[in-house]
């Protein structure tokens, strides 16, 4: 996945140094070193999740956006 927007990135950056939750800084830290190259495979090898939740994190950042990767989203969870 590519980014091509440099203030996207600086708050990626920003959120994977300092965000709120481990979850968090973990999705977007996924999604950064997507940018810079890295396979959906070794992203998942890296958090020690599976591909497929990779796939999710990328799949829900491109339908809903940067809230997807700062908010817990769940069966429950809605977002504003």
């Amino acid at each position: 996945m590519k980014i091509e927007d440099t203030k996207i990135l600086e708050k990626l950056l920003e959120i994977s140094k300092n965000g709120k939750s481990r979850q968090e800084r973990v999705r977007v830290h996924a999604l950064i070193l997507s940018n810079d190259g890295r396979k959906s495979q070794e992203i998942a090898n890296i958090f020690d999740v599976t591909q497929r939740t990779v796939f999710q994190w990328f799949k829900d950042y491109k339908e809903i956006g940067l809230d997807s990767l700062t908010q817990q989203v769940g069966l429950n969870y809605q977002l504003k």
